[in-house]
């Protein structure tokens, strides 16, 4: 937007005799109407003519929500009602208002009278008011509002019936024009039909109109709703017609400034715009969100900066239209040309009729270009277009990224796979003048990449061969299941008849593309494998024409559509047949879920996640965590699902490690959808599971791009000493760390592979083995995949409960990687200098981090704190030990109750007795009990030799050693 560089100079300019200012009355320079925040309240708005000290200077009631137009005279302004059919007049500082010209009040002559008037020209030197009427005609009046006439009528058969804008030509004609066909008429004033025309560019909804006696031109607006409209010049003298602007949002009202230097424009819902004329400088003046109709003038905006020289002409191979929506902040709908956006519209409305379409910020790097990146998503979206204008050429490509996505149906639990749903479109339309060129849809289906049954199209040019066998012009589909795809379409623009166009394929190949035909290459950034999806398909043609040459693009979701939901970025247009080679992209190729959190988020309940939003709680690549319809967090029955840290350290990581906490949770689902590219893919999965729980089942899967069972792991935990698997072999211990491995082979062919213990294991095809904490549980199973077949690779795995299956486990992480990669079970890190540089990271003195220091400053050594499991960086003398006088056998003695880590297993302790202080300490000390608490502690008690009774005094005390 050009800025206004420099403030009018106050005064008159030599073709603004008439108007003047008058020193005795307010001397604004700007008057505008608005839209009122009370709709039984219409405003008049005034300012200096940079816009600066905006004030209301009237406000009524009698005219409904607003005011249409406004003039101004040397000692009053002139303002008509909406639908009312009235004229008032007031000083011009909005004082002494009054109705000059009511529908109860016009003259019989006037023949229907007025009924919403548009549009109002002073002409102070002849004591008229010309007023344009909607749906009457154009009226004339005197200034005081009398006589009033109307000077073309309602002509039977005649569509021009609603009349929007009238202004002076000379001192002999007037100029008016109607939203009902393209021409401006030319008329003498009080001359009754006919009145000559010419016929303008732009359409019919001309509205304001602008006129300069000097030069003979005519200016106008053509309104357009809330989209991009236009301001147009038409000389009369020399029947040339100038587009001057096609960026502006709702220009109505039109006026020359004094000095027929600039045009001032209302913009509905923007405000007051100057245009500057012999520099083509615009600026928005006045912001005015509520404005409407009207504008007067009496100054002439300062100097406006020209816009910048238009691009070069685009050379082949040249970027004609590109959006990323880098500059765009996340939440908002994409830009658009009127904000400075690169759309020029944002959809057939404002909102889309259901669901959102929404700037997100990359924090899973779904695009691979790192978690600042931005892109479109589109949420259960329903009712929409998103519209790119670009040069039209005889050839362009079409380049975007695109993940497309999976959306729950309302009422329905969620699939353990990706439905194909044949209606689930998105259409991506180039298009020519407004029509429908060509037509690619994509769609949601099982496959990485799928070409659906074509649909004919009866459109002009001959037949051709399509992928799938059908003949005729066709409309190609392709689906995409959360795989980030980049597609590159080349369209030949040309005619039909005309040479073929040849370019250089990806793969280096040359191929030909016929005149209106189009080509489809799609890339997979998880394989680095180009695909031509559609060598060859003809357009729609819906525009019926040869050679109209495409200059828009159209994202578009039809509002009778079931919900759609995907991401796009990137969408760029280039001149000529130019695919290139994507840029790279570092996506995470295999599942590495470790369920980290964001740093301010501590813990967190996974209640609210529908799918696609595990950024925020889980970090890694999970692509989405679904709850089944039974799921609920509230009540006993109901646990949720949580992230918790570590605190006891059980994982060997440090406290602050996090892990999925399944709490007993049921119905819940993580996805994860890759291509894994290898056909041998190693799973891991770190688990404790917490103890016997009825009906305890985890569910792990891996799928291929047909959605066949390749691989299943069916853990469960009915068991009451141990858990099991329900369908293979194998069995492992609650309370303790098991790292669970599956070897899947993918491949037509047996694999051989060096087990963990160094011995060799082949593996047939189709089979997995099943390795828990380095031993062989299960070898070749086939569990979950069909008799005979061999599916593959692995593009999904799945890990999930049912809603009848409560698990309560902590999982530390799960893992694939490509090819055999076991590891045989990392256990914890374990003894004195492994808990110190937990509880002390980065810190190595001696006087903080040693046995025998006292950090915490209570008077209890870190050898203690790390034997009882106390927090050494805690003032607190909980966890203690404790004595008392126990009866044990019916014998009373001095006893002393300590918890002891049972991870510490570098300690010598002791429980030693003495009959005095000073005395001899001796280990005769006897165990009472030792109660494993199941959290890895153990609860011990230890009473002195000697009964109570036998001695005056005696004491006891724990003696700690590290090994």
């Amino acid at each position: 937007m050009n800025r206004l560089t420099s403030r009018l100079l106050r005064g008159l300019g030599a073709a603004a005799a008439s108007i003047g200012l008058s020193t005795s009355l307010a001397a604004h320079d700007l008057y505008w109407t608005e839209y009122s925040t009370d709709p039984n309240t219409a405003v008049i708005r005034a300012s200096d003519i940079d816009g600066e000290n905006a004030v209301t200077i009237f406000e009524t009631t009698e005219l409904g929500t607003f005011i249409v137009d406004i003039a101004v005279t040397e000692d009053h302004i002139y303002f008509s009602g909406h639908n009312n059919g009235s004229v008032w007049r007031a000083d011009r500082d909005g004082q002494n208002a009054t109705a000059i010209i009511t529908a109860a009040d016009t003259d019989p002559e006037a023949e229907a009278g007025l009924l919403s008037v548009h549009n109002i020209t002073v002409d102070a030197a002849g004591g008229k008011l010309y007023i344009a009427c909607h749906t009457n005609g154009i009226f004339s009046a005197d200034l005081d509002g009398s006589n009033l006439k109307n000077l073309f009528g309602v002509v039977s058969g005649w569509p021009g019936q609603n009349y929007s804008g009238v202004t002076l030509k000379d001192p002999d004609q007037l100029l008016w024009n109607n939203t009902m066909d393209n021409n401006i008429y030319i008329q003498d004033r009080d001359v009754e039909p006919f009145p000559s025309s010419v016929f303008v560019a732009g359409g019919t909804a001309t509205y304001g109109l602008a006129h300069n006696p000097d030069t003979d031109i005519v200016y106008y607006t053509v309104w357009a709703g809330g989209s991009p409209s236009n301001l147009y010049s038409y000389n009369l003298q020399t029947n040339e017609n100038l587009l001057l602007r096609d960026d502006l949002v709702g220009p109505l009202g039109l006026k020359l400034s004094p000095s027929r230097t600039h045009l001032l424009i209302a913009q509905r819902g923007v405000g007051i715009s100057a245009y500057q004329l012999d520099n083509e400088g615009y600026a928005l003046i006045v912001p005015a969100p509520a404005g409407h109709f009207g504008v007067a003038v009496t100054a002439d905006p300062g100097e406006l900066d020209p816009p910048p020289p238009p691009p070069p002409p685009a050379e082949d191979g040249d970027t004609v239209f590109f959006a990323d929506f880098s500059f765009e902040q996340p939440g908002d709908a994409p830009a658009t040309a009127a904000v400075g956006g690169p759309w020029a519209v944002a959809g057939t409305s404002a909102e889309p009729t259901e669901g959102t379409v929404t700037v997100m910020e990359d924090t899973q790097n779904l695009f691979g270009m790192g978690t600042d990146n931005r892109f479109l998503r589109f949420e259960g979206a329903r009712g929409y277009n998103l519209r790119g204008n670009f040069e039209g050429n005889d050839v362009n490509t079409i380049k975007f990224d695109y993940i497309g996505r999976y959306n729950l149906i309302p009422g329905r639990d969620p699939q353990l796979l990706p439905r194909n749903d044949a209606n689930r479109w998105v259409n991506l339309s180039p298009r020519a003048e407004g029509q429908r060129a060509s037509l690619l849809s994509l769609r949601k289906s099982n496959n990485t990449i799928r070409t659906d049954n074509a649909l004919d199209h009866s459109s002009p040019g001959p037949t051709w061969p399509t992928p799938n066998g059908f003949e005729g012009p066709v409309n190609p589909s392709y689906g995409a299941n959360n795989i980030p795809l980049h597609f590159a379409m080349i369209t030949n623009n040309q005619s039909v008849w005309g040479p073929n166009l040849s370019y250089e394929g990806p793969d280096g190949e040359t191929y030909e593309l016929a005149g209106e035909h189009a080509t489809v290459w799609v890339y997979n950034y998880n394989t680095g494998v180009w695909t031509h999806a559609l060598p060859e398909f003809q357009y729609a043609r819906q525009s019926g024409a040869d050679g109209n040459l495409m200059d828009n693009i159209y994202f578009q979701i039809d509002s009778n559509d079931p919900l759609r939901s995907f991401d796009i970025d990137n969408v760029q247009v280039v001149k000529g047949a130019h695919i290139g080679e994507p840029t790279e992209r570092q996506f995470p190729r295999y599942l590495r879920a470790d369920f980290e959190v964001a740093p301010e988020v501590k813990e967190d309940v996974l209640t609210t996640i529908i799918r696609n939003h595990a950024g925020h709680f889980v970090h890694g690549n999970l692509t989405s965590i679904t709850f089944h319809s039974q799921y609920d967090a509230s009540g006993e029955e109901r646990p949720p699902l949580l992230i918790a840290s570590d605190t006891e350290n059980n994982f060997g990581k440090g406290p602050e490690n996090k892990v999925l906490r399944t709490n007993k949770a049921r119905g819940w689902n993580l996805n994860h959808h890759n291509a894994f590219e290898e056909e041998i893919v190693t799973l891991r999965i770190d688990m404790i599971h917490n103890d016997r729980i009825g009906g305890g089942r985890l569910t792990s899967r891996f799928f291929d791009a047909e959605g066949n069972v390749l691989s299943r792991l069916e853990f469960d935990s009915s068991g009451q000493d141990e858990g099991f698997f329900r369908t293979t072999e194998g069995t492992w211990a609650y309370h303790q760390v098991n790292r669970f491995e599956a070897v899947l082979n993918n491949s037509a062919e047996p694999l051989a592979y060096t087990a963990p213990n160094g011995s060799g294991k082949t593996l047939i095809p189709g089979g997995t083995d099943i390795w828990i904490n380095g031993q062989l549980a299960d070898s070749d199973s086939l569990d979950g995949r069909p008799d005979g077949d061999l599916f593959g690779p692995a593009t999904s795995y799945t890990l999930l409960t049912f809603s009848t299956n409560p698990w309560d486990a902590d999982i530390d992480l799960v893992h694939v990687y490509p090819g055999v990669n076991l590891v045989a079970t990392d256990a914890p890190e374990t003894g004195y200098d492994a808990w110190a540089a937990a509880n002390f990271p980065g810190i190595t003195d001696e006087s903080i981090i040693g046995p025998g220091a006292d950090f915490s400053g209570n008077g209890v050594p870190n050898l203690i704190h790390y034997a009882l499991r106390i927090d050494p960086n805690s003032t607190t003398l909980e966890g203690l030990p404790t004595r008392d006088i126990q009866d044990v056998d019916g014998v009373d003695y001095l006893t002393l109750t300590f918890t002891t880590d049972d991870s510490a297993d570098d300690l010598t302790i002791e429980v030693l007795v003495a009959g005095s202080v000073d005395g001899q300490w001796t280990a005769d000390a006897v165990e009472v009990s030792s109660t494993p608490n199941g959290d890895g502690t153990t609860t011990r008690v230890y009473r002195d030799s000697v009964p109570a009774s036998g001695a005056d005094r005696r004491f006891i005390l724990l003696s700690v050693g590290l090994n």
